[in-house]
């Protein structure tokens, strides 16, 4: 019962954060409007390497997460290209060594944000990966107790919590300062080769 309302508060809180980000976000948006520093495309593409980790998430726990209208929005938005995702799992990983290659390691000449932001995505992609398997090999039994059931709600919390906060930096033409994946993201773009001048 307990764990039911502690359930429901930390929900309440989670959508009153969002409602107060996604505030600001507008305001900021509407004071400021767009930086030209990074073009529509590159933001863009961006954008498109962030739904590799997303992917990757509600492959390991979405629909074990979500209920309610989420699974409901879940499914209209997402489910097909999630069960097209988990049915071929090859492509998410031909996906990221092509983009590895091609954008972070500079075979394409695309600006160093975007490599930046590219090599990020792809970090969380591998971290939510490796968690999600040494979830999925734990045994039935655990995961369906409340050990599985928090360690899901993590990795979908941490997961969406840094796409979403990658995104709006994104937005804004900006770098995110997450800790470890951005100083990792750092170090793979810090060589300067394959930079748009």
């Amino acid at each position: 019962m307990w764990i039911i309302i502690a359930s429901y508060g930390v929900l309440i809180i989670v959508l009153a954060i969002g409602i107060g980000v996604g505030v600001g976000v507008i305001r900021k948006v509407l004071k400021k409007g767009m930086k030209a520093e990074m073009t529509i495309g590159e933001r863009m593409l961006c954008f498109g390497y962030y739904l590799l980790p997303v992917l990757e998430c509600m492959t390991h726990c979405g629909p074990d997460v979500l209920n309610g209208w989420m699974k409901g929005l879940y499914k209209r938005s997402l489910g097909d290209l999630v069960v097209v995702y988990s049915t071929y799992p090859i492509l998410g990983f031909m996906i990221f060594f092509m983009s590895y290659f091609l954008l972070v390691r500079g075979i394409l000449q695309v600006r160093k944000k975007v490599r930046f932001h590219v090599s990020q995505a792809l970090i969380i992609y591998l971290l939510t990966s490796i968690i999600g398997s040494l979830l999925n090999a734990l045994p039935e039994m655990i995961l369906m107790g409340w050990f599985g059931s928090t360690c899901l709600d993590i990795l979908f919390i941490l997961t969406m919590g840094s796409v979403i906060y990658a995104s709006y930096q994104v937005w804004n033409g900006e770098l995110t300062r997450l800790p470890l994946i951005s100083e990792a993201a750092k170090l793979q773009v810090q060589d300067g080769e394959g930079e748009k001048k």
